[in-house]
């Protein structure tokens, strides 16, 4: 319990949870302004090239039609800017672990290793929250007091992105523990974008007989973010508590991966 009132500490002490909450919010609030600013002649432009790309031409065209809360917080929830910006906290939050000297001071818990890996979930949990926080303020603030869809079906979306968010900051938490250095920031932002999995389906298709493999892909944890919808559902029609099973599994899976690890390896 100390480790865990310790990481929280430096937490809320950290600049830089203040700093992702405020462009968070800013990068919401922009989306919405530049698109009221939308002219008639770009409008119709972005419709056109929306037909032609089957309807997903990226955030900001995608909500230029519309400026109600649902639909601005889920198109920048599902854009994965979230994931990028976990990856990069948790990977600063590991770094000055180690730099300030902060490790050096458990050395004693050698013993209960487990908890200095655990004890950065409450971390991960927080700070997932206090995004999903911002965006909402982001929206609040610009975006017309509208919701088209059901509250339910509101809450349903938001706690179902809430949760594929906190296994991917698991995953960062495994990744930091496993690399332990810089490059673990370099993996995490590519591993946000979905890059991995991109090319993997990718080269599934080329493979003769992986082809129908390829679905797979769609259940690493990145690849979950952009599919849940509002309604419910995912464009892959798999049932949300589906979704949500594979990304608490995924989450426990990064989290003995990365228990494993730091039993295994020294401190340091």
């Amino acid at each position: 319990m100390n480790i865990v009132k310790m990481n929280l500490y430096r937490f809320f002490k950290m600049k830089a949870v203040y700093v992702f909450m405020l462009i968070t919010t800013l990068l919401v609030a922009f989306i919405v302004v530049d698109g009221r600013a939308t002219t008639p002649e770009e409008m119709q432009l972005y419709q056109e090239m929306e037909e032609e790309n089957g309807g997903n031409v990226g955030v900001a065209v995608g909500i230029v039609n519309s400026f109600n809360l649902d639909d601005i917080t889920a198109e920048f929830i599902s854009s994965s800017m979230l994931l990028v910006f976990i990856a990069i906290f948790m990977s600063i939050f590991f770094n000055k672990e180690r730099s300030k000297g902060y490790l050096k001071n458990l050395s004693s818990c050698t013993n209960k290793r487990n908890y200095l890996f655990l004890s950065k979930l409450p971390v991960v949990v927080i700070f997932v929250l206090l995004l999903f926080v911002s965006v909402w303020i982001g929206a609040l603030l610009t975006c017309d007091k509208v919701i088209t869809c059901t509250i339910s079906e509101l809450v349903i979306y938001n706690v179902v992105e809430l949760i594929i968010h906190i296994a991917f900051g698991v995953f960062i938490c495994m990744l930091n523990e496993l690399c332990r250095s810089s490059i673990s920031l370099v993996l995490g932002i590519v591993a946000a974008v979905a890059a991995p999995t991109a090319i993997l389906s990718g080269v599934m298709h080329l493979i003769p007989g992986l082809a129908k493999l390829s679905a797979i892909c769609n259940f690493f944890t990145a690849t979950l973010v952009p599919q849940v919808c509002l309604n419910g559902t995912i464009e892959s029609a798999v049932a949300l508590p589906i979704i949500v099973g594979v990304a608490v599994i995924l989450a426990g899976i990064y989290a003995v991966i990365g228990l494993l690890s730091i039993n295994k390896r020294d401190l340091f």
